[in-house]
């Protein structure tokens, strides 16, 4: 990490990511967020960050001069209105309630558009979303504590490494995604909660975990702040069966009934595009479908397969200024224009969810 620090010194230093910014200003800088959690945003990689990083990292756009706009004003492009240099649009994934809480209100400070791609089981049903507490219950309870939860016959587990509480994670969502209802489910995580000495209550009171509510998001929308879709139970197929359209189709007629406004943008569960997506995204007429593959966004972009920047706790300003500036998409370019083939590229780790 260090050594990468050095170079984008370097990089910025020696002018090339100035240089950068002016070859790459007629693409789209699309940035995806997800939530905050105010007492551990390293919790999740890209899942959560500080209500303060987020506040910096929107005072930089302003203060780098990047125009944010709407996605709807972005996507798809129009010949007749090409996109400001610099164009940026705002994305917040899964609909958190601390996305209402804490990033709405700096939006606002700042007068900035966003999209926010609701997942709509967990807004609806308002309960702590069940795979992400019992994953934070695992990562964050000290090493020695014993998973033991003999209702549902599962354990004892000792957690006496890091390997261990990784292999760990799998075998308790393995197990969570077994159960038969939410009932269970949530037995299932204040089980894991009482068993590591944890305090579930707390997190159910505090709504760390939770979606934003039904009433939240009819009050939260307006021309500037727009719900799109993430499907309905955050997932795009289900034991073996692809249930894209079942998904969709009831994710948009949750979020119109709240807002009002026919939802029309999609952004891919877990951010990982699926080549089946695409007839189905083009017979319920989506203008657009966002991954988490890292990248600036072209006019010739695949509308289905659009790339982000992921933005997160652990990246640094320096890291964050060379992918806005376009530097870091500019070496991606490279790597793939001399190894030739697919391009392959590492995505952001997230904890699997719902």
């Amino acid at each position: 990490m260090k050594l990468k620090h050095l170079l984008l010194l370097l990089a910025k230093w020696t002018g090339l990511f100035a240089l950068s910014r002016r070859a790459t200003s007629n693409r789209l800088r699309i940035l995806a967020y997800h939530g905050i959690n105010t007492t551990n945003p390293q919790f999740g990689n890209f899942l959560f960050m500080s209500a303060d990083k987020f506040a910096d990292r929107m005072a930089l756009l302003s203060k780098w001069g990047y125009p944010v706009i709407a996605l709807d004003n972005a996507w798809p492009p129009k010949a007749e209105k090409p996109w400001p240099p610099g164009a940026t649009v705002i994305t917040i994934d899964d609909g958190w309630q601390s996305s209402c809480q804490y990033m709405i209100p700096i939006l606002q400070d700042h007068g900035y558009a966003a999209t926010i791609y609701l997942t709509t089981y967990y807004c609806i049903h308002q309960f702590p979303v069940a795979d992400v507490a019992l994953s934070y219950c695992v990562r964050t309870t000290k090493l020695g504590s014993q998973l033991h939860i003999a209702k549902y016959d599962f354990g004892p587990y000792t957690i006496d490494s890091e390997k261990q509480r990784e292999k760990l994670v799998d075998l308790a969502r393995r197990k969570l995604l077994s159960l038969r209802d939410e009932e269970q489910r949530q037995s299932f995580v204040r089980l894991a909660y009482e068993s590591c000495d944890m305090d579930y209550t707390e997190v159910e009171r505090n709504r760390a975990f939770h979606l934003m509510s039904a009433d939240e998001v009819a009050t939260t929308a307006s021309a500037k702040i727009r719900f799109e879709l993430h499907t309905h139970r955050h997932r795009i197929s289900t034991s073996n069966s692809f249930t894209l359209e079942e998904e969709l189709v009831q994710n948009a007629a949750i979020i119109e009934g709240l807002t009002k406004l026919l939802p029309k943008h999609f952004c891919y569960p877990n951010g990982l595009a699926d080549k089946r997506a695409k007839a189905v995204l083009s017979d319920l007429a989506v203008q657009s479908a966002t991954t988490m593959r890292m990248g600036l966004a072209r006019r010739e972009t695949c509308g289905y397969a659009i790339p982000r920047i992921t933005d997160g706790q652990h990246v640094s300003t320096l890291e964050f200024e060379a992918e806005m500036c376009g530097f870091m998409d500019s070496l991606r370019a490279l790597h793939h224009s001399i190894g030739g083939g697919a391009r392959q590229e590492r995505l952001p780790k997230m904890p699997k969810k719902y």
